[in-house]
């Protein structure tokens, strides 16, 4: 009777048949269980809570139950998680309830308890994000040492010894494992490692690990940005250690620091920093200055920038015009002046080489998509494509087309953008998570949108984007949007609070209006005013396309809350 009753709950079984199988023996865990389970597919949460209630202790049972109460009562959601863990017969099973009981409570009895079980590499790669929710402790030293040695492919357990330990040796090991195989679990050990002068220590000490590979350098922002106080110290730092342009403008020092300020929410900091650095000539200059120009674009300051690309701009001396001609054309198009946008975005294309010769002409198309110019537009895109059809190069432009045509209103556009690059790479994370996404908010093949927003998640940030392979915010929001469109509020609300918790997720205005929608949705008016305001004072700052309706929107729901 358990084999069928399962399967069928699995293939979508009628409702009714598994009702009638409780009815007929109320007593039955098993016909409980799937009864819950197949409530649970259909997103009929309230239904599949009291029939996972009434389905007994088995380990399946326990695990829903301690994911349907994460939400309201996080202890009681970690002891469903532990029960479930001690009665679980498969060892992926166990390892998973316990690690989502220590991430809902952070009791370090717990986690030295997984510390003394068998290494395997599921909780090896999230050792540093459990340490760091449970606290460092001396005593967790030896156990971390027998993870490495059991271990030795895997960074996690390295960097959460060293950071515990604190040694010579400790910094000896990072250190030689970051010139082979770096990772952002690697460099955010390597930050906090050194004593002293921790400003001057975390930024010499890490440029001096860095080289210029560039996986290295994604590293380095990764780690960088689960760190916010780390992050204050090197921005800070810069004045003293930022030695020019080394690198490249797209990744020197100020650039990366204004990438980390906007990751965790000090961009003030970043802009005082920067204007102390900042003086007229020299390389070293227009380095600080583009960074300036970019901090103050994300803080919606665009006249302001627009007034210092036009000073430097007007120095003859002046090198790197394509990106001070970029950041015109996006102020003027933040303020509405077409003709000024417009014939900075052609000056940007007119002075670009290279590689940035793309993104420029992608700007150019922008500006078109910003005003409402789609005939241009689309006419500049098709030459785009025919002049770069490396599958690579067309990846790019698609994926940045795709945004842009989405901006403007043309979602079908959008789509297409994206399906062709899922002819060209099936497996590309990114893609798979926007065309999800715009499923999602289209409310249409939602049970698509849900697979390709599972597979982003699962992927993690593997073809783009900062800390490859690691979780990513906008990937969790999208998986958590479309299971809100489905009605799994419980579910959406758990994928949402876990992006807000990633790096760079508590900046973002989109998964807080998605959270307040959700809570709204639940019946929690003053949880869901108080994550529309905060969605509300971030994209207020920069609107991501001209007329943005997410502003009045979101006044309308704060507004509305505020009468009932």
């Amino acid at each position: 009777m358990i084999l069928p009753l399962l399967l069928l709950a699995g293939l979508g079984a009628d409702l009714g048949e598994l009702q009638a199988a409780v009815d007929r023996d109320p007593a039955s865990a098993t016909a409980w269980l799937a009864l819950a389970q197949e409530y649970d597919t259909r997103g009929q949460e309230a239904e599949a809570l009291r029939a996972f209630t009434r389905a007994g202790t088995s380990a399946a049972a326990r695990e829903a139950l301690g994911r349907y109460t994460a939400g309201e009562d996080p202890a009681k959601a970690a002891e469903h998680y532990l029960a479930a863990a001690g009665i679980a017969t498969e060892p992926e099973m166990a390892e998973r309830c316990r690690i989502a009981a220590i991430r809902l409570t952070g009791d370090p009895r717990q986690f030295r308890l997984l510390l003394d079980r068998e290494p395997t590499p599921a909780v090896a790669r999230c050792l540093m994000e459990l340490m760091a929710r449970c606290g460092s402790r001396a005593e967790w030293a030896d156990p971390l040492d027998r993870w490495v040695f059991a271990l030795p492919e895997e960074p996690g357990p390295l960097a959460a010894w060293a950071l515990v330990d604190r040694s010579a040796r400790a910094v000896r090991r990072v250190r030689a494992r970051l010139t082979d195989r770096p990772s952002a679990d690697l460099v955010r050990a390597a930050i906090l490692l050194p004593s002293g002068d921790v400003r001057r220590s975390s930024a010499e000490q890490c440029w001096d690990l860095l080289s210029a590979n560039e996986s290295e350098l994604r590293a380095f922002v990764g780690g960088m940005q689960a760190e916010p106080g780390a992050v204050a110290d090197w921005i800070c730092s810069l004045p003293t250690t930022h030695g020019g342009g080394d690198r490249g403008s797209a990744y020197a020092r100020p650039i990366i620091a204004m990438h980390l300020a906007a990751q965790t929410d000090q961009l003030e900091l970043v802009e005082k920093v920067l204007r102390e650095v900042h003086v007229a000539g020299g390389r070293q200059s227009l380095d600080v200055a583009i960074a300036l120009l970019f901090t103050w674009e994300r803080m919606g300051r665009h006249e302001a920038a627009d007034a210092e690309a036009r000073r430097l701009l007007a120095n003859p001396e002046t090198v790197l015009l394509p990106h001070l001609y970029r950041a015109r054309a996006r102020a003027m198009m933040h303020v509405d002046r077409k003709a000024e946008a417009r014939t900075a975005a052609a000056d940007a294309v007119r002075t670009a080489g290279g590689r940035s010769a793309i993104g420029m002409r992608l700007l150019e198309i922008e500006t078109r998509v910003w005003f409402g110019q789609d005939d241009e537009a689309k006419a500049l895109a098709r030459k785009l494509l025919e002049e770069y059809p490396k599958a690579d190069d067309e990846r790019m432009i698609r994926l940045r087309l795709a945004a842009i045509v989405e901006h403007g209103g043309d979602p079908d556009a959008a789509e297409r953008h994206l399906l062709r690059i899922l002819e060209l790479f099936p497996k590309d994370a990114g893609t798979h998570n926007n065309l999800g996404y715009y499923f999602a908010e289209r409310g249409r093949r939602l049970d698509e949108a849900e697979h390709l927003c599972r597979f982003a998640v699962g992927a993690g940030r593997q073809s783009d984007g900062y800390d490859p392979g690691g979780d990513d915010p906008s990937y969790r929001d999208s998986l958590g949007w479309t299971l809100f469109q489905r009605g799994r509020l419980r579910a959406a609300q758990a994928e949402l609070e876990h992006a807000l918790r990633l790096p760079g997720g508590r900046t973002d205005a989109v998964i807080w209006d998605h959270l307040g929608d959700v809570y709204a949705a639940r019946g929690w008016p003053d949880k869901a005013r108080g994550a529309w305001t905060e969605a509300l004072a971030r994209i207020d700052r920069s609107v991501s396309r001209r007329n943005d309706p997410r502003p009045a929107e979101l006044r309308r729901k704060l507004a509305a809350r505020t009468k009932e």
